[in-house]
């Protein structure tokens, strides 16, 4: 099982100290060795870039919703949100 947190530690802990191409190729990097990936909340360019690579890796997929700030609750594909400019890429999910 795989949560992408390395990006958030990389720039809490590192603040912005390392390349962003450092950020992506470890995330690459994490996607490639886990199990399935799972996607919290909207959609981003580098999100959308680390379900391409679980794609082409043949790797689950799960979507989930943050409700309340407490509750996270898996939903469907086509109940997940992107950010601004992204939705046109709904069917790659």
């Amino acid at each position: 099982m795989c949560l992408s947190a390395f990006k958030m530690i990389h720039e809490y802990f590192l603040l912005d100290s390392i390349t962003r191409q450092t950020v992506r190729d470890s995330n690459n990097t994490i996607v490639e060795r886990c199990d399935e990936v799972w996607v919290f909340g909207p959609v981003s360019d580098g999100v959308l870039e680390e379900i391409r690579l679980a794609k082409k890796c043949n790797k689950p997929i799960r979507y989930f919703a943050i409700v309340n700030s407490r509750d996270i609750k898996e939903i469907p594909k086509e109940d997940v949100t992107f950010e601004e400019g992204l939705e046109r890429f709904r069917d790659e999910l």
